[in-house]
């Protein structure tokens, strides 16, 4: 197996015009500077090969739906120090899509909003004591919309996170509307079976279908519900055939709002997740509308950022975070507070969830 030079998926993206001209000179300069600095230093497996292999797929995938828009790079930088795939943190998935929304539409403009209003927020997290600026964190273009409809999209993430996690890369999604996660629950699922699926939401999303596709907002939990226990945290509305569908399920835990609100966390539900892995996602309508007002559906009685953290906190002493995604985020023009708090959220999870990571200059010197 030969050495490939050392570059990330964004120069190979670039090297194949994936991203046309959206990615300028400069842009591509701030990646391949650093790396280029160290190339001859470093000394370790061969794994531009497997970036080699995923960039050729992605190159496949994307080939057919023509340019893809390189948004801002989460805290607007690159990844720190990262030059094999094996050293990525992460890697963060913007899909911008809200083909099904019913209500106010605009979740497409969610990752941009969210991705711009990072680079204004602290480096340093307080809550999990991390320096964001050591921690390698690829962020990826934008996922190109599957004109063919929504079945076709949540093909087309389900492709991408597959693509990803083959290479060992832990995949984040920053949506776009809530059908997407369909996708990405269904690549992590093929890779653990015991997988546990725990949603906080407003709604229920267990409609069998709605609007006359499967792949509706609406059907999200219900298609995850057919491959694995569903843990349903937050809700307030439902309607009655949801009902139906939950009670008649030994598959489903639900637990409203009422039941979670004050920073309480059922135990049942951890007895539920007790050491299985858990796909994790967060629809942002799950907040009380005065802390997160820009979803698309808002619902009264939600939960607040403690509660939230809080119940996340509870999970991952229980269980492992397989992946997780942040969804339903519809910036509201002139109101940028919402995008700074889904951004400081995602910001807090990744905190939370990834391991800890070696800095720049500690690898360097290896």
């Amino acid at each position: 197996m030969g050495r490939w030079p050392a570059v990330t998926l964004a120069q190979l993206l670039m090297q194949h015009k994936l991203a046309g001209h959206y990615l300028t000179r400069a842009t591509v300069t701030c990646y391949v500077s650093p790396l280029m600095e160290r190339r001859e230093r470093q000394e370790k497996a061969v794994h531009g090969e497997i970036l080699k292999m995923l960039t050729s797929e992605l190159l496949h995938q994307y080939a057919q739906v023509g340019d893809c828009l390189k948004l801002s790079d989460f805290l607007g930088f690159p990844p720190a120090g990262a030059m094999w795939a094996h050293e990525l943190a992460a890697c963060l998935i913007p899909a911008p899509y809200d083909g099904t929304t019913c209500a106010r539409p605009g979740a497409r403009f969610g990752p941009a909003a969210l991705l711009t209003a990072s680079c204004e927020i602290e480096i340093l997290e307080s809550f999990s004591g991390r320096d964001f600026s050591q921690i390698p964190i690829l962020t990826l273009p934008a996922l190109p919309v599957a004109a063919q409809g929504p079945e076709a999209m949540v093909a087309r993430v389900e492709d991408s996170h597959r693509l990803l996690l083959s290479a060992g890369l832990p995949t984040v999604m920053i949506g776009g509307e809530h059908s997407l996660t369909i996708g990405a629950f269904a690549a992590h699922r093929e890779r653990e079976h015991d997988l546990v699926y725990v949603s906080f939401d407003a709604h229920a999303d267990m409609r069998e279908s709605y609007q006359g596709t499967k792949f509706s907002h609406a059907c999200v939990s219900r298609r995850a519900s057919e491959r694995s226990p569903v843990v349903l945290l937050g809700c307030r509305s439902i309607s009655r055939d949801e009902w139906g569908a939950i009670n008649h399920s030994p598959q489903i835990t639900l637990r409203m709002a009422t039941e979670l609100r004050g920073r309480r966390f059922p135990q049942d539900v951890l007895d539920v997740i007790d050491g299985r892995p858990v796909y994790l996602t967060i629809d942002l309508d799950v907040f009380d509308p005065p802390e997160m007002p820009a979803v698309g559906t808002p619902e009264p009685g939600g939960l607040g950022w403690y509660d939230v953290l809080d119940a996340v906190e509870r999970i991952m002493t229980r269980s492992r975070i397989a992946g997780f995604d942040i969804m339903e985020l519809a910036p509201i023009a002139g109101l940028d507070y919402p995008n700074y708090f889904a951004a400081r959220l995602l910001q807090v999870l990744l905190g939370r969830w990834l391991p800890e990571c070696k800095s720049q200059e500690g690898s360097s010197s290896n």
